[in-house]
């Protein structure tokens, strides 16, 4: 049970790494601005003219501003204006840099997730509602899409398959022929692939297992007349199984939920991250989804990690919404729900350590 389960955060933690690759290589807005300073920094990387700006002490406005230096003299040294940081931070100094945001910690960009406007609507369509270039990714390149499916097993276990992983065109090209940590499928069909960061758990109570198919076979039998005591036993003892699994639901669920979200913090793509910054549980008439017995352990756990926690129908989702996360009657049929992961996407811009 445990094998299944830690190949989906293996790949997460595969995707981090590329990640943080190709925010070295990338620009992660595909703003002319953007793309101007990164070939500016590798002329005055060429020419000899670095400045170290690694330093926790504050930097001085003119060093952007001086003539002397032709352009930006490095990433870190940009105001954090320039990368359209639209956080609505307390008056204070009139310029930051953007290797301060680095290392300000809840100052900037920690407490930019816990804004009232930076809250997910999935409803509405908002589902990545930043506009600076750490975490918005414009130019579509570094995010992606992991999915998964909850399966059962014999005697009321339950393990994660994975299914797909979508992710840009140009992620898939950057990245392939690289070690992937297993065979993953890649796909760039989707609306936007590479805006956001998510994982995806689609659940089916009403899937069936192995043993259920023989449940179905044994009365068949006891129609006819030919069940015996011993398949009596047996025909109860599987459906104390069914009943079984689904009681283990909501405690698997927990426990992915909380895993992901620490695995993040520890190996995303930036080291400031928030982990998870919201969990929706989406639902196609399902009774399961909506029942206390599912819905408090999930709540408790958002409440206790400050994780956003959104309840919808997947009739009330934006058709946006539904095109980039793939959410339709086929992968979350009726009576079935899906757990939909949203990843802090804050990437570091360049190397910070």
């Amino acid at each position: 049970m445990s094998a299944p389960s830690s190949n989906a955060r293996k790949t997460l933690h595969v995707l981090a790494g590329a990640i943080k690759e190709l925010a070295k290589e990338l620009p992660t807005a595909a703003t002319a601005d953007c793309k101007r300073f990164k070939q500016e920094q590798l002329l005055l990387y060429l020419q000899g003219n670095h400045v170290d700006v690694l330093s926790s002490e504050p930097l001085p406005e003119e060093l952007v501003q001086s003539n002397a230096l032709i352009s930006f003299s490095h990433l870190g040294a940009m105001s954090k204006d320039l990368i359209e940081c639209d956080f609505d931070a307390p008056a204070g100094r009139s310029f930051v840099s953007v290797q301060e945001l680095h290392t300000m910690g809840d100052d900037w960009c920690g407490a930019c997730t816990s804004s009232a406007s930076k809250k997910l609507n999935l409803a509405n369509g908002v589902l990545n509602p930043y506009g600076c270039w750490r975490r918005s990714h414009s130019s579509g390149h570094l995010g992606f899409l992991l999915t998964s499916e909850l399966r059962f097993a014999a005697r009321g276990e339950l393990l994660l398959r994975n299914s797909q992983t979508f992710v840009s065109q140009t992620f898939a090209a950057q990245t392939h022929g690289q070690n992937l940590g297993g065979a993953l499928k890649w796909d760039s069909g989707q609306l936007d692939p590479g805006t956001t960061m998510v994982r995806i758990i689609h659940v089916n109570v009403n899937q069936k297992s192995e043993n259920d198919e023989l449940i179905e076979i044994e009365g068949l039998l006891g129609q006819q007349l030919l069940r015996s005591k011993r398949v009596k036993k047996r025909t109860k003892n599987r459906r104390m199984d069914y009943t079984l699994r689904n009681q283990k639901i909501p405690s698997f669920i927990e426990e992915e939920i909380r895993k992901t979200h620490n695995r993040w913090q520890l190996d995303g793509p930036s080291s400031n991250s928030k982990g998870l910054l919201a969990v929706a549980i989406v639902q196609n008439n399902s009774q399961y989804a909506e029942s206390p017995t599912f819905q408090n352990p999930i709540r408790t756990l958002c409440s206790e990690y400050n994780i956003q926690h959104i309840n919808h129908t997947l009739q009330e989702l934006n058709d946006n919404i539904k095109k980039h996360l793939f959410l339709n009657q086929h992968s979350v049929p009726e009576g079935s729900f899906s757990v939909v992961m949203v990843l802090d996407p804050l990437i570091d811009l360049g190397e910070v350590n």
